[in-house]
């Protein structure tokens, strides 16, 4: 089944179970130099009350605005986390369900975790 969100965007803003989150485009992490990622990403970032939270609280998800929502819907929602370590057969990455299902990202993003409505 295509995707279908399950939340509702206002820019780049969203409120789950009353907590308000935001998507952030910005560099990664600096090197073991001090040299700052000059490629910018979207992160998720917790509201703490300031906008935004100094703090994020997701690893990048990618330079693709579309892309990092539906990563931050099967965080947030559906509570899926990234497995470290493993691989998918076609080398991407493999998420692990609440229940302890483990499936390849690119399946997650094209919906087929979700039962047809």
């Amino acid at each position: 089944m295509p995707w279908k969100t399950l939340l509702h965007w206002a820019d780049d803003t969203t409120i789950v179970d009353g907590r308000v989150y935001h998507l952030v485009k910005h560099a990664g992490d600096a090197d073991d130099k001090g040299r700052p990622d000059p490629v910018e990403t979207w992160y998720l970032h917790d509201d703490d009350g300031g906008w935004p939270a100094d703090m994020r609280c997701s690893f990048t998800l990618g330079g693709n605005k579309r892309v990092a929502r539906r990563l931050t819907e099967l965080l947030l929602v559906d509570r899926w986390e990234r497995v470290y370590g493993r691989r998918a057969p076609d080398g991407g990455e493999l998420w692990r369900s609440p229940a302890g299902e483990v499936r390849p990202l690119a399946e997650l993003l094209r919906g087929e975790h979700r039962a047809p409505a």
